[in-house]
């Protein structure tokens, strides 16, 4: 394979400053609307929940139903929000037909006596509260195990194939036109040894070095970005 093939398989698109932060002004805009919309649905589930499981009078219940018509306009604006960043694909809804459900304002009088529809409303934004709450986490935990798993695994192997990859950075020094200048100076194998001895421990350091998981992770976040704008392109 050539080089300059290995180099764009290895390494992500760079991002102009621009798009960075654009990118990074769009990751802001939407952690602010998951945070608000995590409090909604947990205010939301526990109003529900209140009214449904005790004994509530009448006032409470229309006050609760008036919160929850706020919280399902909320959620109605937020989906037609991220329906619209998707480009209004017809997949959308589809793939979340829970959020859908958990918009119904099941503590209105009129479907007070439906209380399947009322459980079904309830796991639904508890649902939307688990996307919202552990999503981040989740993803951020899986990035740094896997950044931590990809560093250690390459230095592990390095350090097993030592031979081979002296060996390899000697031929490739040998090969360097600058260096096969000096071909016939004393000491020439000698120094080109010595020096692919150094180049690979200093090749282990770096991969042994916590800023080289910070940098894998970094990786892995900004691919991890140009998926989810794919996806949401492409639904």
């Amino acid at each position: 394979m050539e080089p300059s093939r290995m180099t764009r398989d290895v390494h992500p698109t760079p991002v102009t400053g621009h798009s960075g932060g654009a990118q990074a002004r769009a990751r802001t805009a939407i952690g602010w609307v998951d945070a608000v919309m995590a409090v909604l649905a947990v205010v939301s589930v526990g109003l529900l929940v209140w009214i449904t499981v005790f004994d509530v009078p009448d006032g409470a219940r229309r006050v609760v139903a008036w919160v929850d018509y706020g919280a399902c306009a909320a959620f109605a604006g937020e989906f037609l929000w991220r329906w619209r960043s998707a480009g209004w694909g017809w997949r959308h809804p589809l793939l979340s037909w829970h959020e859908i459900i958990g918009m119904a304002p099941v503590a209105s009088p009129l479907v007070r006596g439906f209380r399947l529809v009322r459980i079904l409303v309830l796991l639904a934004r508890r649902h939307r509260l688990w996307e919202r709450i552990l999503g981040a986490r989740v993803t951020e935990a899986l990035v740094a195990r896997l950044a931590q798993t990809i560093v250690a695994t390459t230095a592990e192997s390095m350090e097993r194939n030592r031979g081979q990859m002296e060996k390899l950075l000697v031929d490739n020094i040998h090969a360097d036109p600058a260096v096969r200048r000096w071909r016939h100076l004393p000491f020439h194998d000698t120094m080109v040894r010595r020096t692919a001895e150094a180049s690979y421990r200093i090749m282990l350091q770096t991969m042994t070095d916590p800023r080289t998981e910070d940098f894998v992770a970094d990786v892995l976040r900004h691919n991890l970005d140009q998926v989810r704008v794919r996806v949401v392109n492409d639904l």
